[in-house]
């Protein structure tokens, strides 16, 4: 089952970005990042700083996940390159999978894809992060070749 990646148009931005504000404030809160009074409010803030053009913010690119022989939309996918970045690093934001299409390789076939598009445009290196309860993606990026750079703890107390 091929994918395909399908840029955004403006309204599908508007739709992801306001269910973004709620997975990430809930995976913020799951992870002890953030205390949930004022949560939302925050995580819009720091969505809105990073995107501060929307879907037209530069170096942003936002894909469907499309099952080429169906086209069924299967899913969704952020990617950050600035080319002239010195480095020469893009980085994945978001990946998220419809959950009627997870487990069937979606996931793997998006990621082997948009490294083909990122290193056309001159990428060298993929970041990304993971939040520490979701071994379901540590798993699959482990798969994919991805490393761990970076290892950050907390404890309540």
């Amino acid at each position: 089952m091929p994918i395909e990646l399908v840029p955004f148009q403006q309204a599908e931005f508007d739709t992801y970005f306001e269910r973004l504000l709620v997975h990430y404030t809930a995976d913020k809160i799951a992870a002890g990042n953030i205390s949930p009074e004022n949560a939302a409010e925050a995580i819009r803030k720091e969505i809105e700083t990073l995107l501060p053009q929307g879907l037209q913010t530069p170096y942003h690119t936002y894909y469907h996940i499309c099952d080429q022989a169906s086209g069924d939309k299967v899913g969704i996918l952020w990617v950050f390159f600035d080319p002239s970045e010195r480095r020469k690093m893009a980085f994945i934001y978001d990946l998220e999978i419809d959950e009627a299409y997870r487990r069937q390789g979606y996931a793997s076939q998006a990621m082997l894809a948009v490294e083909g598009v990122l290193r056309a445009q001159g990428a060298q290196k993929i970041g990304l992060h993971v939040f520490g309860f979701n071994t379901g993606a540590q798993a699959l990026y482990r798969k994919l070749g991805y490393q761990v750079t970076n290892v950050q703890m907390a404890k309540q107390i």
